[in-house]
């Protein structure tokens, strides 16, 4: 499919950027990666949690995954977190953290991601928000150190690709809730936060981050199945939300370099990725930009 080898060139570009990624490399099958975010990235971690945290482990969710198996994917098969991985050597996503059962699981990297988390601890009631899967990271760090000796972790993880896809949720939480903030506040508490979480990966040993920006979230199916009388309509706000927010990310990583003068990152703008798809539909494949692949939303 032509979005699949869209997002796999874009994703090479990290390579291209970051020479030290391509050159010198753990023993293959290549550099381990780190995963955090929401259902974008989420390797199967909302299986192992209660209610009301969703879950992806049933039809028709991996309708496309190989064997028709749903593994906890919020999506028809694979996520962008498996084709990052692929592109580093590795035959899909590392391990959602809550799967894990030993060691020897981690050594290509760690998922923590978390299908319905934000930024804010306060989004998505009984996930892992981005602020708890820091902390898991922190103690992955930690054991790593004890496994392998004080100096070699920090060898390790500066090699590491960090890949974080976080904010929708956030900003779904804001739409939909009391917005006892205007637009500006809340994004600017947004960006706060994540520089919180970004210095403390830093700290950790992170040194080289993918960041992907937010989308046309205003354009998802659920959004549009809202609109009805508007023959099912993006939302502007939410997109507009979005869009301030992509660039307050951008801007965020920039002035992070001035303070963490070894960070190397790669801001995948996927706002503008997305609107390409969706003016172009036909030549990446798609005739239906309004249902959900996996059966729900319906428009």
């Amino acid at each position: 499919m032509k979005m699949k080898s869209y997002f796999i060139e874009t994703i090479l570009l990290v390579i291209i950027v970051s020479p030290s990624v391509a050159i010198v490399t753990p023993p293959p099958p290549g550099p381990p990666l780190y995963v955090f975010g929401d259902s974008l990235v989420d390797a199967g971690n909302n299986n192992h949690l209660q209610d009301p945290a969703p879950k992806a482990n049933h039809p028709f969710h991996g309708v496309d995954y190989p064997g028709n198996v749903s593994t906890g994917r919020f999506c028809n098969g694979y996520i962008g977190s498996d084709y990052v991985a692929m592109c580093l050597g590795y035959p899909q996503s590392p391990p959602a953290y809550l799967s894990i059962t030993n060691e020897f699981q981690t050594l290509g990297g760690i998922n923590f991601a978390s299908a319905g988390s934000g930024i804010l601890n306060s989004t998505g009631e009984g996930t892992l928000s981005l602020a708890t899967q820091v902390m898991y990271f922190e103690g992955a760090a930690s054991n790593l150190s004890r496994r392998v000796g004080n100096m070699a972790p920090n060898t390790l993880l500066s090699k590491s690709i960090f890949y974080i896809s976080s904010g929708s949720n956030d900003i779904f939480a804001y739409f939909f809730g009391s917005k006892n903030q205007t637009n500006n506040q809340f994004i600017a508490t947004m960006v706060n936060n994540f520089r919180l979480h970004l210095t403390k990966l830093y700290n950790c040993g992170a040194r080289k981050i993918i960041m992907l920006s937010t989308s046309n979230i205003g354009c998802i199916p659920f959004i549009r199945s809202l609109f009805p009388l508007s023959s099912g309509d993006c939302s502007e706000e939410l997109n507009n939300l979005s869009i301030q927010f992509k660039n307050e990310t951008r801007d965020l990583l920039q002035n992070l370099t001035s303070t963490m003068p070894e960070l190397r990152y790669t801001f995948i703008d996927t706002y503008e990725i997305d609107s390409e798809l969706r003016e172009n539909a036909h030549q990446y494949g798609f005739t239906d930009l309004t249902n959900a692949c996996c059966g729900h939303w319906k428009v």
